[in-house]
């Protein structure tokens, strides 16, 4: 699940519209709000299976731990996003940095499977 999950994060990432042209900062932060929230609470993965999030609740949750990951890390994403390879190290940085923050707002609600209990599965 683990790979598939960061897979599917990188088509995301290089993926039109991120893989259409040259980027400004800005630009890219703003596509990418606009569509890693539905991306990463698909009802196929971690935060709705495994966190019992409905989607709008996780949607929203995604939207916010999106725009703190994209300020707290802004200086890590180059100031011109020129190809697939940053939009990638990019995306696959805020992506992180938002899913623990779902994951630990959100904790106390993870199913006790053994595959929801083991987090190292959906990194």
């Amino acid at each position: 699940m683990k790979r598939y999950f960061l897979t599917a994060i990188a088509a995301l990432l290089v993926a039109p519209p991120l893989l259409a042209a040259e980027y400004t900062r800005d630009q890219w932060r703003a596509l990418f709000v606009q569509n890693y929230p539905a991306f990463a609470c698909d009802k196929n993965y971690y935060f709705r299976q495994c966190l019992q999030l409905e989607a709008d609740q996780c949607e929203s949750a995604a939207t916010s731990a999106a725009r703190t990951c994209l300020g707290d890390l802004v200086m890590q994403i180059p100031e011109v996003v020129q190809n697939s390879e940053q939009s990638a190290k990019a995306g696959t940085l805020i992506a992180q940095c938002a899913g623990v923050r779902i994951e630990t707002r959100f904790s106390s609600r993870r199913l006790l499977s053994a595959e929801c209990q083991d987090i190292s599965r959906w990194r």
